[in-house]
């Protein structure tokens, strides 16, 4: 079929029903470039497709939907982030200053993996721990997989699944003897919840870990350590005076 338009414009398509027997129409191109004899060769082609089962038009429209970074960021994953996440505004932070300046007009499918290396190896290069490494990483795998969970088009395979954490890094803190009394007042200040079945997820947890450092305080030679993702105790080197603080 040619399109002749009052401005001049001549556009040949190609009308065809597909799999479901709805009527479709695909544009094939201008007139001004192409034929007539490649115009009819394309449309066989398209047809010869939908008769298969490839409907050219349909992957048109689906590619045409797809959204970009920035697009589904602000419509679908902040407000849902809003409603679910205690830290929707850390991942706003990251979102904005890591993220989105370097894929935020990149549509979904067109974020590679190679893409995503180079952005972390920038990171690292530009003297960023770790963690902010590892934040930013876990953050985009988990917007991509919230992606593909919902069905949104070009979501079907993760751009992040090939990158790898990098190792946290620990430091260890000894407890100097003013320390460890500040420490020691600070849990012994603490309301310990007796009932375990409180609404308050954090208040139970932080009460959790109130008893944890008063058991700890009671241990002989006990160091802690602060790590990015936990704190545990292991011997070290014994402090005499840390032991009565915790009693």
């Amino acid at each position: 079929m040619l399109e002749v338009r009052r401005t001049g414009g001549k556009t040949f398509y190609l009308r065809y029903r597909d799999a479901h027997g709805r009527e479709r129409q695909f544009k094939i191109g201008s007139a001004h470039v192409l034929t007539i004899s490649q115009a009819r060769r394309k449309a066989r082609a398209v047809l010869a497709e939908a008769i298969l089962g490839h409907d050219r038009q349909r992957q048109r429209e689906e590619l045409r939907s797809i959204p970009t970074l920035a697009e589904f960021i602000d419509e679908s994953y902040m407000p849902c982030a809003k409603n679910v996440k205690r830290s929707w505004q850390t991942d706003d932070t990251i979102l904005r200053i890591h993220i989105l300046r370097k894929f935020g007009a990149l549509h979904l499918d067109e974020i590679s993996n190679q893409a995503i290396a180079d952005l972390l190896s920038r990171m690292r290069d530009q003297g960023y721990a770790s963690g902010t490494v590892n934040r930013m990483l876990i953050l985009l795998r988990f917007v991509f997989n919230l992606a593909r969970k919902w069905g949104i088009p070009g979501s079907a395979e993760n751009p992040t699944a090939g990158s790898k954490t990098a190792p946290d890094v620990c430091r260890e803190r000894f407890l100097a003897p003013f320390a460890g009394h500040r420490t020691a007042v600070a849990v012994a200040a603490f309301p310990v919840v007796a009932d375990s079945r409180t609404r308050r997820p954090a208040r139970r947890a932080a009460a959790r870990s109130a008893a944890f450092v008063r058991e700890l305080l009671r241990e002989p030679g006990c160091v802690v350590i602060c790590g990015v993702r936990s704190a545990r105790a292991h011997a070290g080197t014994y402090d005499p005076a840390l032991r009565p603080l915790g009693e």
